[in-house]
């Protein structure tokens, strides 16, 4: 099932993916993110320049699929079945933990 917001009018805009689990991350350019909830539903986001991960104790890494190493990415590994507690549009996604994505 795919989910097809409304972007008319101005923003920003809620995405209906809260509660839905991280599933999979595939480490590639641009890093995708993965998250599903029941009946099929999914949700991909897809990072491909710089971006801002505050981890579960506070700590920002600023992080870039482009140049970076994978090392760098194992910070990400705390999202493991995290579900989402908000996507909005405006580039503003949080988990329901105290991690954070922010491009």
């Amino acid at each position: 099932m795919t989910i097809d917001p409304d972007f008319s009018g101005p923003g920003p805009w809620s995405l209906p993916v809260v509660s839905f689990e991280l599933a999979r991350l595939d480490f590639g350019f641009p890093l995708t993110f993965i998250a599903a909830a029941d009946a099929g539903r999914r949700f991909r986001v897809q990072l491909s320049g710089v971006f801002t991960f505050r981890d579960g104790h506070g700590q920002d890494h600023e992080l870039d699929p482009e140049k970076d190493s994978w090392e760098h990415f194992t910070v990400l590994f705390e999202l493991r079945h995290d579900r989402i507690g908000r996507a909005i549009v405006s580039a503003d996604m949080a988990w329901s933990s105290p991690a954070f994505l922010d491009t």
